[in-house]
């Protein structure tokens, strides 16, 4: 049985509005040979994990492996004899990313963007730290096949921060459905912390099922071309994804040729028009192939599995 101590802040665990994170521990634990036991700041008496570690294995057996999100509070990481996984969602920012490293003592970097790890990878060997590229996935949407899509009363629906300096296509989205170029409208972002776990369970099953009520999610990959979380959310709730392209391979070959593939040079009536000239019947058949690859590529059981390879790897090196 593989032990895997997910080292996570508890109060950042109870507000943070993204409940990604969690899931991906969930998925990694859902696994038949893995346990993982959340720990960390909050969960324990101390910030000395030194001190805290044998406390935790004698209630939950022996640790194999860290896996480490903000633990700029957590003192002797790097005097840990076990590997240290850090898990990058982003890693655009230099300083930040350095930091981040820096607190987990990380012995390993996993980078959900393609971009990322080939930014960082040989930057790390040269600090003695491997890494390894895992793309995004998600939990499969309980509502898509609730919403048969003669019934899906959106046409287009936009999610997710507006800001023109790192999301510029949402922007120019937000434009199209204010000026009502495009049919549809965006929904509210919560904000990126939320009071209490109920709270977060019940923003999110709000989130997935308005999503699987819209025939297309209008998604752009931000300022670093990422393929992010929202996309892969997209896909599991059988939505047509309208995206600029992503630099990701792998989202390239498995989802690209299903979208709506739009070139953020174009204007915003541009946009629309190219929106807007999809048939029905067209996003139809985008939508069945995007929500097939979903559930056969992009689950949370293949990301948890192919993390526990890595860590597993990293133990036995």
């Amino acid at each position: 049985m593989l032990h895997i101590a997910y080292v996570f802040p508890k109060q950042l665990y109870q507000t943070k509005m993204s409940p990604g994170r969690k899931m991906y521990g969930q998925a990694v634990g859902d696994l038949d040979d893995v346990k993982v036991t959340v720990t960390g700041p909050g969960w324990w008496h101390n910030d000395d994990i030194d001190k805290s570690l044998p406390e935790i294995e004698k209630e939950h057996g022996k640790v194999d492996a860290l896996w480490c999100y903000k633990t700029e509070n957590v003192k002797g990481l790097d005097s840990v004899g076990i590997p240290r996984l850090f898990v990058f969602n982003e890693a655009n920012d230099d300083e930040k990313t350095l930091t981040d490293i820096g607190d987990s003592a990380a012995t390993h970097c996993v980078f959900h963007h393609y971009g990322d790890h080939v930014n960082w990878g040989h930057r790390l060997v040269d600090r003695g730290i491997g890494s390894s590229l895992q793309n995004h996935c998600s939990p499969g949407n309980p509502f898509a096949d609730q919403a048969p899509w003669e019934r899906r009363p959106t046409r287009c629906l936009l999610t997710g921060a507006v800001s023109f300096y790192v999301y510029p296509l949402r922007f120019k989205y937000e434009s199209l459905l204010r000026d009502r170029k495009l049919d549809g409208y965006g929904l509210p972002h919560p904000g990126y912390r939320i009071g209490g776990s109920q709270a977060i369970r019940s923003q999110y099953e709000t989130y997935m099922m308005t999503m699987a009520r819209a025939k297309v999610a209008l998604c752009c990959t931000s300022r670093y071309k990422y393929p992010l979380a929202k996309l892969f959310e997209a896909a599991a709730s059988g939505c047509v994804i309208a995206t600029d392209k992503p630099e990701c391979p792998i989202f390239e070959q498995a989802v690209w040729p299903w979208c709506i593939q739009v070139d953020p040079k174009l204007s915003g009536p541009e946009i629309a028009d190219q929106i807007n000239s999809y048939s029905d019947e067209t996003l139809k058949n985008c939508a069945y192939h995007t929500l097939r690859t979903a559930r056969e590529v992009f689950t949370m059981k293949s990301w948890a599995t192919k993390f526990t390879n890595t860590v597993r790897k990293q133990i036995n090196e």
